[in-house]
């Protein structure tokens, strides 16, 4: 029946999509498609039989042959090899517990569940509350939610245990070791990096939520002999830097660090690179403390969303995480969780490259020796030695799913704001771009002919020019009442 209706439709006697119901069944067992026998349909785990949903529909386009072709979505949802080792990796799930959750994910009971594992309805009912704690879901549905979105990125390619080894540039070392600096506010330790010249002029980087705080080691350079002292704020919760209470205003208190920072090194205002989504940021720092921004350049960075169709636009990984900020909250700390596992698993490269992988100018930027092992320094306030910012990464996207950020935002109208992206952006989309552009008339959107995400590790040249001619023509030199108003 299956094949009958496909050679309709492609023979034109009846184009219009058709919904058709089969029986999935155990290996040894026939299936049966609206009545009538085929061959067999198995489910792949010879869990027994159950009904999917095939829906048929004409391509509008022809193949890549010239030749139509039928389009069939099916309901049933196919476990994809290396989710049970992720599950367990990042929630310490058992086997016994993921037979479970493959049971509901297929909309099974717990009678029916427990009769094809040979166990009682108790017993299944006892690891259904074991999966909800572990996973931090509130019920079945957010069960749901949190496998669909595991089995959406979970990355098969990658061999269970096997990490990439040659993050660091295969050894090279040209970075110069940098010490982290160290101050106190407000009874808690802050943390920055200073790169390029040490009394040079002054540039504030926010280094976005991945937090990569370091350039490569010829961009360091060029820095230093620019006379350029890039200053890298460590946020809370990662690295070094002392986590803020689980209340705490989180956009107000970075705004406070950055500026307690600003005063220690005696900064007066600067311009303030940025990448991904930290335009919020140092809007809040220019809202709390006027005189500490001059000017705005971002590097692969978007300004707080304005509509909810330019999330459904983002790159799967990237649409999956802001969904979850936005809309299920509650299940973000475990698909943070899961990220982290894999990328513990399969090495900071290959998730990296997993996240990227339809980017190929980001690909390219990944295959630089130098780019590597600034990967590599800058993430350790992410995941290495120095600590795992798990929380603080959380934070960053939980904030970010605030729906106030446009507003925040606005605080940057009235100073130079210059967006420098690549057509490979994961988050922006060219109708997205338009769309910023008119909500946001001030920034001055400037497309750059390539690049991706890592549009700084690829074009850090670019962004040095850029900067300029938005240096201030005279360095002032911040005074305590200039920053310290709030801290």
């Amino acid at each position: 029946a299956l094949t009958a209706a496909v050679d309709r439709m492609l023979r034109g006697g009846d184009a219009r999509p058709r919904l058709l119901r089969v029986t999935m069944r155990d290996p040894d067992g026939p299936g049966t498609v609206e009545g009538r026998n085929t061959a067999p349909a198995t489910t792949g785990d010879g869990r027994g039989d159950h009904p999917v949903l095939l829906r048929l529909a004409l391509s509008d386009e022809p193949g890549r042959d010239g030749r139509p072709f039928v389009m069939v979505v099916t309901s049933e949802l196919a476990w994809p090899d290396g989710l049970d080792a992720m599950l367990t990796d990042s929630f310490g799930l058992t086997a016994a517990e993921i037979d479970v959750l493959r049971g509901l994910a297929r909309s099974l009971s717990p009678r029916e569940i427990a009769a094809r594992r040979g166990t009682s309805v108790e017993t299944v009912r006892v690891q259904t509350k074991a999966l909800l704690a572990k996973l931090g879901a509130r019920g079945q549905g957010d069960l749901m939610r949190m496998t669909l979105s595991a089995m959406d990125v979970v990355d098969p390619s990658r061999t269970p245990g096997v990490a990439t080894r040659d993050w660091n540039g295969h050894g090279l070392r040209r970075l110069s070791p940098r010490r982290y600096q160290r101050i106190l506010r407000a009874g808690r330790r802050v943390e920055y990096l200073v790169l390029g010249a040490p009394r040079g002029r002054p540039v504030l980087y926010l280094p976005g939520y991945l937090g990569l705080a370091r350039w490569p080691a010829t961009a360091e350079t060029a820095l230093r002999s620019g006379n350029l002292r890039v200053i890298v704020p460590v946020r809370p919760g990662y690295g070094g830097t002392t986590p803020l209470p689980p209340r705490a205003d989180r956009l107000a208190e970075c705004a406070d660090d950055t500026a307690a920072i600003l005063r220690a090194e005696g900064a007066g205002p600067c311009p303030v690179v940025l990448t991904a989504d930290d335009f919020v940021h140092a809007a809040a720092l220019h809202r709390r403390h006027p005189k500490a921004v001059s000017a705005v350049l971002g590097v692969a960075a978007v300004p707080p969303l304005t509509r909810p169709e330019q999330l459904a636009r983002m790159r799967k990984w990237h649409r999956i995480i802001f969904t979850a900020a936005r809309h299920t909250p509650a299940l973000l700390p475990a698909m943070i969780v899961a990220g982290f596992a894999m990328a513990r698993r399969g090495g900071k490269l290959g998730f990296l490259r997993t996240v990227l992988a339809r980017s190929p100018s980001d690909l390219s930027v990944l295959k630089d020796p130098e780019v590597l092992e600034a990967l590599e320094a800058g993430s350790e306030i992410t995941m290495d030695n120095r600590g795992n910012a798990l929380d603080g990464f959380t934070a960053e996207f939980t904030m970010l799913a605030d729906p106030a950020t446009p507003e925040v935002a606005q605080a940057l109208r009235g100073l130079p704001v210059r967006m420098l992206n690549g057509p490979e952006d994961p988050r922006l989309h060219p109708d997205t771009r338009a769309e910023l552009a008119q909500d946001y008339p001030w920034i001055d959107f400037a497309p750059m002919p390539s690049g991706g995400a890592l549009l700084l590790f690829q074009s850090w040249d670019r962004v040095i020019e850029a900067l300029a001619p938005l240096m201030p023509a005279h360095i002032p030199q911040m005074g305590d009442g200039d920053v310290a108003a709030n801290d």
